[in-house]
């Protein structure tokens, strides 16, 4: 993690796992609007238009709030496996309206088990190079990174 950013989105935008209910919790606990949406709000790592996105809250029913908060956690998860940068997520009303909750997400697993090129995104050639035991020089820029992080695999 460099910056404050794990795998290219800020982590102090993204809640952990654990900070989210467990499915259980939730439906005995099922959201009311507005406060159900602030809850919403809260988890949501692209916090922008938030009139827009409560006015997308509520027009969806009361069990696809429900739906929307509990798969929130899992979208997380799949965004941060691709690296996505935060502003390529869609805005919380567009993910609402599109009812994106509802999107069949590959699993986790078959992503974990990816193999992404280790020179594809900035996150991916830290990773390589923590791997390989390389470390960024200071003041090095990235290409100049990879060619060291290059002769250290041809190297071995």
């Amino acid at each position: 993690m460099q910056g404050g950013q794990q795998d290219g989105i800020p982590g102090d935008t993204l809640p952990s796992l654990e900070m989210v209910k467990s499915s259980s919790e939730l439906a005995a606990e099922p959201p009311h609007l507005p406060s159900d949406f602030e809850a919403f709000w809260r988890l949501y790592p692209r916090r922008m238009a938030k009139v827009d996105a409560l006015k997308a809250w509520g027009q969806i029913s009361a069990d696809e709030r429900i739906e929307a908060y509990k798969s929130l956690p899992v979208h997380i998860a799949y965004w941060r496996s691709l690296d996505t940068l935060p502003q390529y997520l869609p805005l919380p009303a567009t993910w609402l309206r599109g009812r994106r909750f509802l999107d069949e997400l590959p699993a986790l697993e078959s992503l974990a088990t990816k193999q992404e090129s280790w020179w594809a995104s900035e996150a991916a050639t830290m990773r390589k190079g923590g791997e390989l035991g390389v470390a960024p020089r200071p003041g090095e820029d990235m290409q100049a990174y990879r060619g060291r992080i290059k002769q250290a695999i041809v190297g071995r």
